[in-house]
């Protein structure tokens, strides 16, 4: 291969697109001759070096480190080159049974025959179960003992635990100075109903009686505070208290304070939801399906219910 011109490397860079400066020409010239590279073979070569190290012109100072990458290219390779020819001279030991080594025949292993498993003899149904209920768990079963049966004993206490206690037991079943108590109010209107273990099943059943549960909690504080509730989702520019259910937002979201909303009853509001602003309450304790009384603002429906204050229940006292 004829060694590379000035000329060669010019063309070879200006066919790559690629700036050299005219001082450093003949340093790749150089180049060429010191590792038997072409021009073109040169160019691509610096492309790729001047790309990866963000180099625009090629220099004298940039074909220094160049340089210095083509000679680790150049000793890797040699490198590499000996290690396969040195594995390549090395002689391939075949390796001997040990047997073999010292001599020792061992004997021909063959495969045994496996033994022909012999026919299942016939059986008639009944002698099959009677051979299966010889060994059913039923049959271990022992009968009751006689000497059990005909114990002296019997009715006997062997032994007792805390025996001690049996004193501080009253046997008549009623303590003298138990708490008598009596009820004192049976208006239906103050008792909270109940959802019975039959409406967990049946989804339409169990929306009738939650919302039954609001509306006698509506009845009870409207009798409580002695005035009328309004209905929720109804604005009105003067405080307005309503009761309701809390509910979240979103279906499968997280309740916090930016997502709470109130559910009304379906016989006062046909079960409107409203969200609620609870920036001027400073705390609060709540969760889903929790029955509230709320006083605040709601004066524009497109924007939450300002809450003032929950109205605290009064609890009930109702003895059995």
């Amino acid at each position: 291969m004829s060694t590379p011109t000035a000329a060669d490397v010019t063309a070879a860079f200006t066919n790559n697109s690629l700036d050299i400066k005219q001082d450093a020409v003949a340093t790749c010239v150089e180049l060429c001759k010191e590792f038997a590279l072409s021009a073109e073979s040169l160019a691509e070569q610096w492309d790729v070096f001047a790309m990866n190290a963000s180099i625009q012109v090629a220099t004298i100072d940039s074909l220094g480190r160049f340089r210095a990458m083509l000679f680790d290219q150049t000793n890797k390779r040699a490198i590499k080159r000996e290690t396969k020819e040195t594995l390549k001279g090395k002689s391939m030991v075949k390796k001997e049974p040990l047997a073999s080594v010292y001599g020792i025949h061992l004997p021909t292993v063959h495969e045994t025959p496996k033994k022909r498993q012999a026919s299942a003899s016939f059986q008639s149904p009944d002698a099959k179960m009677a051979k299966a209920s010889v060994f059913s768990p039923s049959s271990f079963q022992s009968p009751p003992s006689a000497e059990y049966a005909s114990r002296a004993n019997a009715g006997e206490v062997v032994d007792s635990f805390n025996t001690s206690l049996k004193s501080q037991i009253n046997v008549d079943g009623v303590r003298g100075d138990a708490v008598k108590v009596e009820c004192i109010h049976t208006d239906t209107h103050m008792s909270m109903s109940v959802i019975p273990l039959s409406y967990q099943d049946d989804e339409i059943s169990k929306a009738i009686a939650l919302d039954q549960l609001l509306v006698d909690f509506q009845t009870r504080m409207e009798a409580q505070l002695a005035i009328d509730c309004g209905a929720v989702g109804d604005p009105s520019p003067s405080h307005v208290t309503v009761c309701g259910r809390i509910v979240c937002e979103a279906p499968e979201g997280k309740l916090n304070a930016s997502v709470v909303q109130l559910e009304g009853a379906r016989k006062y509001c046909g079960g409107q939801r409203v969200l609620l602003d609870l920036s001027q309450v400073p705390a609060l304790e709540a969760f889903p399906g929790k029955l509230v009384a709320v006083e605040g603002i709601y004066n524009d429906s497109r924007h939450p219910m300002q809450v003032k204050r929950f109205i605290e229940v009064r609890p009930l006292f109702c003895y059995l």
